[in-house]
């Protein structure tokens, strides 16, 4: 080739990137609304497709997600339409990197033929032509393309969620000036029903994968390992970058086109270890939150879990099994490892593996220099959020201050993060604040009853007025959440209010426990210190776009030692809708038993 020209892509936001995951922490879907990449109900049913989100719902699996973020552009060299300049006939080596902080990218570019892909994370790999390939976010890919003589190249990167496009043309000056443009072949919006009904019948054949998940919780602090001679095992990495089926626009093709997947790489030379070496067998599951936006491995986060001893003379080979919704792009520190596939002794050389949904991915590396090495989610937020570990090869000293670093470092998931809400309604006004971290949740919930509209006339009807005939203060509860996994919560409740008086302390203090049910129904059990027991059920889902349906259902069990009153006192019920103006405020209305009704606005903050 006679130039290089590398492309570096990234996505923007006008947020920071902070602020960007508080609003993740708090489970706030407005990304996705923005986007209008939320699957509704609405949309599933008009495809005929419910049959199979029951399917995910009972499995409790929630909605899949492409990705978390809004971003208003995406970028190719900090421009959303590059130019270079190139005399016809030359080769161009283009090293394309994915530097953003999490999107995915389709890459496609134009030409006569497919480009010739060459290597990828910067290892040479025996050429191949591919016409468009998923681009995991720090990956790296090098295609060889020639400049035509009359024409121009177009090269674009399509947002993995269809949200948006980077593009750069490249070729003579007069074609570009022209317009003579050899165009990408278009990347299609995702069918999110489609996607959708792919995973819930990925999933069912993974199931074992996500069982083996709520089994190592209980155990794996750093991944449970064991020690084997080296042995015949599966070389087949389970991985296709086609995962998501994306369609091109309608035109006229000579031949299908090529879909990159790993199983595609070839390196020039034998990659495999010595077979004297010991293999330290490692299986990390893939997990994650997308409710408290909490991202581990087995179950735990960085700040949860130890460190990955790695004794000399060890060769790691690890199963990455990824049991949530989303595409991982998991990347080692100061290694290149072997991605295992069908070509076995020439498997591929990466620094950075994509471990798509419901898929499973082996990888194995020869750590050869001692120290601490970070493994982690490239994706920005899942790696802040905990979805990391640390390998450590040999002991070494360290000093005060490096002891200091890596345990700040280690603690660096487990932050706290904290948000309120305002609900104004016609019947209450409510007001709560909260503080969480990867476990733990501190909830202050406020509410005053609104009376009746008072009929003011002249002045001394206003100097007569009184706030208690306004309103009251109904509750102050201060109450703990314990996060034991993401399907079960325990808590513990103080109602203030109660407490201060001496009649009611009894029923102040209650304890309880949430658990997540199939069809992802929420269950919730309490009982106070007097003995009286409370028992609902809960369920929202996501309508249309924006407007979200929720209803509950609430049973009270009155203490045995009450003999006046039944045990079991009638259902409450409530049914409501919510939908979503901004980022902050939503409308809400909901109607229940004895002809209740309650309307207003909430605001998040």
């Amino acid at each position: 080739y006679h130039h290089d020209l590398a492309l570096v892509l990234s996505d923007w936001t006008d947020e920071k990137p902070y602020e960007v995951l508080r609003t993740l922490k708090r489970g706030n879907e407005w990304y996705s609304f923005k986007k209008k990449t939320a699957l509704s109900l609405s949309e599933v049913i008009r495809k005929g497709a419910l049959l199979d989100q029951v399917k995910l719902w009972w499995q409790m699996m929630p909605a899949m997600d492409l990705s978390d973020v809004y971003y208003p552009a995406f970028l190719v060299n900090g421009q959303k339409q590059a130019k270079y300049y190139f005399k016809p006939g030359k080769t161009v080596r283009l090293r394309v990197i994915n530097a953003a902080a999490s999107t995915y990218f389709w890459l496609s570019i134009g030409g006569k033929k497919d480009p010739l892909l060459i290597s990828t994370d910067g290892i040479d790999i025996k050429p191949i032509r591919v016409q468009r390939l998923l681009h995991a976010i720090a990956e790296t890919y090098d295609f060889l393309i020639k400049v035509p003589r009359h024409q121009a190249i177009e090269f674009k990167a399509f947002a993995q969620d269809g949200t948006g496009v980077a593009s750069a043309l490249i070729g003579s000056k007069k074609a570009i000036q022209k317009q003579n443009i050899l165009r990408a072949p278009m990347v299609a919006k995702p069918d999110l029903v489609q996607l959708m009904r792919d995973m819930a019948n990925q999933h069912s054949e993974h199931s074992s994968i996500h069982k083996s998940t709520m089994d190592n919780q209980k155990d794996l602090k750093h991944g449970k390992h064991k020690q084997h001679s080296t042995v015949q095992h599966n070389l087949h990495a389970h991985h296709s970058h086609d995962h998501h089926k994306m369609h091109h626009a309608k035109k006229p093709m000579h031949k299908k086109p090529h879909v990159f997947s790993y199983q595609d790489l070839r390196a020039f030379r034998r990659t495999d270890f010595s077979s004297n070496k010991k293999i330290l067998e490692l299986h990390l599951n893939l997990t994650g939150s997308m409710v408290r936006y909490v991202w581990s491995f087995n179950g735990r986060t960085l700040s949860e879990a130890d460190v990955i001893q790695i004794k000399k003379g060890e060769t790691v080979r690890l199963h990455l099994n990824n049991t949530t919704m989303m595409h991982h792009p998991m990347h080692l520190h100061g290694h290149f490892f072997r991605v295992l596939n069908k070509h076995k002794k020439y498997s591929p050389l990466k620094h950075t593996v994509d471990v798509p949904p419901m898929q499973k991915v082996i990888i194995e590396f020869d750590p050869k220099t001692q120290g601490d090495w970070f493994f982690h989610c490239h994706l920005l937020y899942h790696m802040k959020s905990g979805m990391a570990r640390v390998f450590r090869h040999g002991e070494r000293k360290r000093s005060a201050e490096n002891l200091k670093n890596l345990s700040q470092f280690f603690k660096s998931d487990n932050r706290w993060y904290w948000w309120g809400e305002l609900d104004l309604r016609n019947d209450y006004f409510g007001a709560e604040i909260i503080s969480a971290n990867v476990r733990n949740q501190w909830d202050l919930d406020s509410t005053f009853s609104l009376g009746d509209i008072v009929d003011v006339r002249n002045v001394s009807d206003l100097q007569n007025l009184s706030w208690d005939k306004l309103a009251y203060l109904e509750a102050v509860d201060l109450s703990y959440r314990y996060f034991y996994s993401g399907l079960v919560v325990l808590y513990a409740e103080l109602d203030l209010l109660k407490f201060a008086s001496e009649e009611s302390a009894k029923d102040a203090i209650s304890i309880g426990l949430n658990y997540v049910l199939p069809l992802l129904i929420s269950l919730d059990f309490s009982i106070s210190g007097s003995g009286t027991a409370n028992l609902a059920l809960e369920h929202r889902v996501l309508l249309f776009n924006r407007t979200e349906l929720f209803t509950e259902v609430a049973w009270e069990f009155s203490s045995l030692d009450t003999a006046e009153e039944s045990f079991m006192h009638e259902p409450d019920w409530v049914l409501g809708v919510e939908y979503t103006m901004s980022k902050n405020f939503s409308a809400l209305a909901e109607y229940g038993k004895d002809e209740y009704f309650s309307a207003g606005v909430n605001w998040k903050f």
